[in-house]
């Protein structure tokens, strides 16, 4: 948030994603980048999406992990040096 700003500037996005399990925004990231892992047909997913502030959208992120742990349901976002996120499961991180 800008000191010259005084009203935040809200908006909303639309995903494509159906059931959202978690999802947490990433540290140490150029952009703002949002993490999630959600639950398709195929099993469950982690995708990362970057928030575009001006054009009011998002697009695709800088990575993604198909079919993780069918039970993994947090996201811990890491802080910088590190960075990334840990994917827990019921039985695995």
């Amino acid at each position: 948030i800008e000191e010259s700003h005084r009203e935040l500037d809200v908006f909303n996005v639309r995903i494509d994603e159906e059931s959202v399990q978690d999802m947490v925004f990433l540290e140490n990231s150029r952009s703002p980048t949002v993490c999630m892992i959600y639950q398709d047909g195929n099993g469950r997913h982690v995708r990362t999406l970057e928030v575009l502030i001006r054009e009011r959208d998002t697009r695709k992120g800088p990575w993604r992990q198909d079919n993780v742990d069918p039970d993994a349901g947090i996201l811990i976002p890491v802080p910088p040096p590190w960075g990334g996120v840990i994917i827990v499961g019921v039985e695995t991180i």
